[in-house]
């Protein structure tokens, strides 16, 4: 007997599915490589960081593509992409709240082994 677990995923049974579905593209859209958030090689002390992009990057892109007015409105959604995990800070563990500033965050990559 086989099991399958298509149909959960291919349903909008889950609760939230619509609003990670819009979550999902706007993440897909700031990883395009010609129009998405610029990744960039970082200097952080002695150690370099691959694949990273500031705060101050992210918010800007969030205005400028998704015509958001208000930078209290970008912050708020930059750290619920944050906290859902979509991405992480580099250099403070567990911290989920983003700001302007040139903290460095890194897309969450999944690994299938």
């Amino acid at each position: 007997m086989e099991i399958s677990h298509n149909h959960l995923l291919s349903k909008p049974s889950y609760p939230r599915y619509f609003a990670f579905q819009k979550m999902e593209n706007v993440i897909k859209a700031m990883q395009h490589r010609q129009t998405g958030i610029a990744l960039k090689s970082q200097k952080l002390f002695l150690t370099t960081i691959s694949n990273a992009f500031t705060g101050e990057d992210l918010i800007d892109w969030l205005e400028k593509n998704l015509g958001i007015d208000d930078i209290d409105e970008a912050l708020h959604l930059a750290t619920l992409l944050c906290r859902f995990g979509y991405f992480f800070q580099v250099t403070e563990n567990g911290s989920t709240s983003v700001k302007e500033d040139s903290e460095l965050y890194r897309f969450q990559v999944i690994i299938l082994y």
